[in-house]
C-alpha cells in the first residue's frame, strides 16, 4: 500500500489507502464508527465502544460471524472458536472463517478501555493480506493535551 492517507478520529490514528472516502460515520466520543468505500464499493468499517474489562476476542468475533457474515446454509457457520482463522497483526487479533467471511480486527486499549473493530468484507481480506495488515500496522493511539482529526480531507487538532 503505497499511497495513503492519515485517518484520525476520537482515539486513533491510521494510514489507509488514498482512495478510500468515508462514506458514514458517528461523532459520538463514547461509540461509533466510521465506514469506507471506494467506487468498487465498501472497503472496511472500523468502530469503537466502551469496555470495561478486556473482552474475549475470539468468543466476539464468533457471536459477530453467526449474526453478520450472511452464511445462506446454516451448517455451514462456525461452531467454536477453532473454526476462525486468527493472526496478529500489530496491536490487533485479526479472525476470519474462511474466503467468504468477512475479516475482523480487535483490539482493547486498556488504559481507554475501549475496543477498536475493523471489520473488512468478505472475499477482500485475509489475515495475510498486505493492505489490511498495513493498516492495522499504522494505529496511532490518539490522545494527549491535544486530538488530531483528519478526516474529509481537513487535518485539525483540538484541546
Amino acid at each position: 500500500m503505497t499511497d495513503t492517507q492519515k485517518i484520525a478520529w476520537h482515539h486513533f490514528m491510521f494510514q489507509v489507502p488514498a482512495d478510500w472516502e468515508v462514506t458514514a460515520y458517528s461523532v459520538e466520543e463514547r461509540f461509533g464508527r466510521l465506514e469506507f468505500g471506494t467506487r468498487k464499493g465498501f472497503r472496511g468499517l472500523v468502530s469503537w465502544e466502551e469496555c470495561k474489562h478486556e473482552p474475549d476476542a475470539e468468543t466476539m468475533m464468533l457471536s459477530f460471524l453467526r449474526k453478520h457474515a450472511g452464511f445462506e446454509d446454516e451448517s455451514l457457520k462456525p461452531s467454536s472458536a477453532r473454526n476462525l482463522s486468527t493472526s496478529k497483526s500489530g496491536i490487533f487479533l485479526t479472525g476470519a472463517y474462511g474466503p467468504h467471511s468477512p475479516l475482523q480486527a480487535l483490539a482493547y486499549l486498556h488504559e481507554k478501555k475501549k475496543l477498536i473493530r475493523w471489520v473488512f468484507p468478505a472475499g477482500d481480506a485475509s489475515p495475510t493480506d498486505k493492505s489490511i495488515c498495513s493498516i492495522l500496522e499504522s494505529f496511532a493511539l490518539n490522545d494527549g493535551p491535544s486530538i488530531e482529526y483528519a478526516i474529509f480531507g481537513f487535518r485539525f487538532l483540538l484541546p
